[in-house]
């Protein structure tokens, strides 16, 4: 079975608990790599634009 690349993922919300937990969900699954967390969306942009992640979750 040929070996699928895991999705980059950038976590941002003001709750560190929630992004504890988001992150926490998401390791439990090979398709997706937590890559970086955001508290703000300033951070959020940053992150995003020096990274480039495949997927950003917020609130």
């Amino acid at each position: 079975m040929p070996e699928v690349t895991p999705f980059q993922v950038l976590i941002v919300d003001d709750h560190p608990l929630m992004r504890r937990g988001i992150r926490q969900l998401l390791e439990l699954d090979p398709a997706f790599h937590v890559v970086a967390e955001a508290g703000d969306g300033a951070s959020a942009i940053d992150l995003a634009n020096r990274i480039e992640p495949d997927l950003i979750l917020l609130d």
